[in-house]
């Protein structure tokens, strides 16, 4: 089941239109690892009577298992990296290097809003798929603790009562994962609680099946489970997408059918299934699956990034050199560790051992997060790859911020009320502007502080990210549902302005072909033109509103740089080859400036102070700053230079608000 769990895995990653839900090959394999570690588990117990030293003895024999191949991978990403990779991509690896080394890279993923489902969309992560390992690991530390408790008392029963107490825990687990999923799928994604009822699925089957004691089961019964539940995994991976509400009450239908399927081979193991589960191909791609989930994952991560426009044999030799690299690690890595080298190893000496490994390799990769920031790698690799000469280091540019985002004026996802004393400058009595919408209206703060300084204004900052000030309800796509916080908090911003007043309301948002919508009428999903022009109505909404309250300014959106943009600038390249053409920075006919022109709205379009004729530069013109700050916002330092731009359209003798 093992060699089954990763052919899901592997065909959903290389080729995920043929099979849209192969991603349940790591649910499968929750079920098999919560089953086979619970045996484990029952078997040291019943012949080591000291506690503690069966504990030890099982963690040991984790570390030896997975700990050698886990690094391997670990520190060939981070040396590959270290020599290869741009200072942004090192940086990232090195954090993500760290995590990975103490298994709580889930976490990670988590606070960084990751779509696991989304991953060909986006830049992922070559460690991505370390996420599972955390979650198993974390499992492996508190599960032996925890079945310790269930077992406690004696008589017969005792396994039957262990078994009951793990199916609550189980419930327990798929009623939070339900629940939180609602509204936070990514956290229920990669978290260890909404995941654990997986494992304990598997762990209850070990443990009803122990507890029963009950002879094999006919050849036919125990095959037609080992079927049934074959079928199941089959359907769930050809019928589950991206957009199924993952893991949850869907979740159910490959939990099950991997628990048929290890029932009834369990109970009959003369099956046909069970027969052809065990023959040695089968019995070979299962000895080697840890080691090709390990290192198929980075080899197709990295090879597409090389070659993003790579033809379709390309994605077959990646996965053959996968292959190549699994097999390798599995003769010469993580076999003779596993059954020569730390065999004979004392258990507590083997955990200390593999505490130091993993700190070591913990260090290293905050050592290159450290490197790539700081812009020091040239002082041990002086030819490896490096930055545009005259930038700053990568922490710099990435963190050259409006001052919003440091004194908690711009908010994040879960607020739903317009920030306090985000009044910026100005004396009680000066005419209030206030900036209205998402990031993209947070990002013009350096130009246009120092000009409502100078004109005697206000200026209120209420941002809040990936929430535009257009009456739309937005795609979460972490979530996977609807943004209601922005909602909730578009509608306080409306009262706050309709009950304080305001001189001049300055609106601006993203405008982006990728953003998703909600249509409020159907519950559908809107994207690409449709979802445009749902958001040019919207716009429309709020600036009619806005105008019936007061005077209103609209900031069309910045240009578009390359996706790749800091890539560019700190992989070594000229300048000039990071730029984009203006026509495709810039869209012809954008929805926000659509809006504006419906209404009669003004509109301050910057363009021409961005861009140039033909092209839109990314380093500015003193060649001592980034123009952007990632691959979408304009720098903080770059924004600041546009405040006489700014100034030469601020409206002349503005009244107090009343």
């Amino acid at each position: 089941m093992r060699a089954l769990s990763i052919a899901l895995v592997i065909a959903y990653h290389f080729a995920p239109a043929r099979l849209p839900g192969g991603f349940i090959g790591v649910d499968v394999f929750f079920v098999i690892s919560g089953y086979l570690i619970t045996l484990s588990l029952l078997d040291l117990f019943g012949r080591t009577p000291a506690v503690g030293q069966a504990l030890l003895e099982f963690w040991s024999r984790r570390a030896r298992r997975l700990l050698p191949n886990a690094l391997a991978v670990l520190v060939t990403a981070g040396l590959f990296a270290l020599v290869a990779l741009p200072d942004t991509a090192l940086s990232r690896l090195g954090s993500d290097v760290s995590w990975a080394s103490a298994y709580s890279i889930n976490w990670l993923f988590i606070a960084r809003s990751v779509d696991y489902l989304r991953w060909g969309e986006t830049h992922a992560s070559p460690l991505l798929n370390y996420w599972s390992l955390a979650v198993e690991e974390q499992f492996y530390l508190l599960w032996p603790l925890v079945l310790l408790i269930l077992l406690l008392g004696t008589g017969h029963t005792r396994l039957r009562r262990a078994a009951i107490g793990t199916a609550a825990l189980c419930a327990l687990s798929l009623i939070y994962a339900t629940v939180r999923g609602r509204d936070e799928l990514t956290l229920t994604f990669f978290s260890s609680p909404a995941r654990a009822w997986e494992l304990l699925a598997g762990a209850n089957l070990a443990l009803w099946l122990r507890a029963s004691r009950t002879p094999g089961a006919s050849r036919a019964f125990g095959g037609a489970l080992a079927w049934i539940g074959l079928a199941a995994i089959a359907w769930a991976a050809a019928v589950m997408s991206n957009d199924s509400r993952h893991p949850g009450p869907v979740t159910l239908l490959p939990v099950v059918g991997a628990l048929l399927m290890v029932a009834g081979m369990g109970v009959q193991q003369g099956s046909w299934i069970a027969r052809a589960m065990g023959c040695t191909p089968m019995r070979a791609l299962g000895a080697r699956s840890y080691s090709l989930y390990l290192w198929h994952w980075p080899t197709l991560v990295v090879g597409r990034q090389c070659w993003p426009t790579a033809p379709a044999w390309w994605g077959w030799a990646l996965l053959g050199l996968s292959m190549l690299l699994a097999e390798a690690a599995f003769r010469w890595v993580e076999s003779p560790v596993r059954w020569r080298w730390a065999r004979g190893m004392p258990a507590s000496r083997l955990l200390r051992a593999s505490l130091l490994a993993s700190g070591c390799v913990l260090l290293m990769g905050q050592g290159f997060t450290r490197l790539a920031d700081q812009g020091a790698r040239a002082s041990i690799l002086p030819n490896a790859v490096h930055r545009i000469a005259g930038l700053p280091p990568l922490a710099i540019t990435r963190n050259d911020l409006p001052l919003v985002y440091a004194n908690g004026c711009h908010l994040g996802v879960a607020p739903i009320e317009p920030a306090a004393k985000c009044r910026l400058g100005g004396a009680p009595g000066d005419p209030r502007v206030v900036l209205f919408g998402d990031s993209h209206a947070a990002q013009w703060i350096p130009a246009l502080l120092p000009v409502s300084k100078s004109r005697g204004s206000a200026l209120v900052s209420w941002t809040k990210s990936s929430c535009p000030s257009a009456d739309v309800t937005v795609w979460n796509k972490a979530a996977r549902g609807a943004y209601r916080e922005c909602d909730l908090w578009r509608e306080a911003v409306f009262a706050a302005l309709a009950r304080d007043g305001f001189a001049l309301v300055i609106v601006s948002n993203l405008v982006d072909d990728e953003t998703e919508l909600i249509d409020r009428d159907t519950g559908a999903r809107l994207r690409g033109a449709a979802a445009q022009q749902e958001f040019k109505a919207g716009l429309e909404r709020t600036l009619r509103r806005l105008s019936a309250m007061g005077a209103v300014v609209l900031i069309r959106d910045s240009p578009r740089p390359r996706p790749d943009v800091l890539d560019c600038l700190y992989s070594g390249s000229i300048a000039g080859a990071c730029e984009r053409l203006r026509r495709e920075a810039l869209s012809q006919e954008p929805a926000d400036m659509q809006a504006a022109q419906a209404v009669g709205v003004p509109v301050w379009d910057f363009s021409d102070d961005i861009c140039g004729l033909q092209t839109c530069p990314v380093v500015m013109a003193d060649g001592g700053r980034s123009m952007y700050r990632d691959d979408n916002h304009l720098s903080a330092s770059f924004v600041a230079s546009l405040a006489p731009a700014v100034d030469m359209r601020w409206p002349r003798g503005m009244a107090a608000a009343r």
